[in-house]
């Protein structure tokens, strides 16, 4: 397995290096792939990572439009600090929440938070390419948000399948 790792990672390190504009945010990748691995190791697991992932991300991305929503707070240190604090604070609140009601989220609370904690990593360190079709960054940041966890997951595929496993 130490080997099929460490080729997977040579394998995949030219999307990072290479790409310029639309080179890949792999250490969103990589923690898709850690969760593969901590989930059982198989395509299966993906029925859970990529969709509770997805959904971390397509609500942390709602939550982000809805930050103009607060703009009428005044801001403290810089524009629309509060209006910031305030949505995000709303936000996760309800994600967190409807945890309780689910089994398939609370069997999924990683990869799920994971998307909330990715989708603000990407879209706040503008790690995205620019569209070409005007769409608001954040919903470009959230679908190269899901695009990288998806990719994440055929990196913990493709590394299952060098090591010839039958599983």
């Amino acid at each position: 397995m130490w080997l099929a790792i460490a080729i997977t990672v040579a394998i995949v390190m030219p999307l990072a290096l290479w790409l310029g504009e639309y080179s890949f945010a792999l250490w969103c990748s990589f923690i898709v792939w850690s969760e593969f691995f901590l989930f059982g190791a198989n395509v299966s697991c993906l029925k859970l990572i990529i969709p509770t992932f997805s959904l971390g991300v397509v609500l942390t991305a709602i939550t982000l439009l809805s930050i103009p929503v607060f703009d009428f707070l005044p801001s403290l240190i810089s524009q629309s600090d509060i209006s910031s604090i305030v949505a995000l604070f709303l936000g996760v609140a309800f994600m967190a929440y409807i945890i309780n009601l689910s089994d398939y989220l609370k069997r999924g609370t990683l990869p799920y938070f994971n998307g909330v904690s990715m989708m603000l990593a990407i879209f706040y360190t503008g790690s995205f390419p620019s569209d070409g079709l005007n769409l608001p960054d954040i919903v470009v940041a959230s679908l190269w948000t899901v695009f990288l966890g998806c990719f994440g997951g055929l990196m913990g595929v493709f590394t299952v399948w060098l090591t010839f496993s039958k599983e």
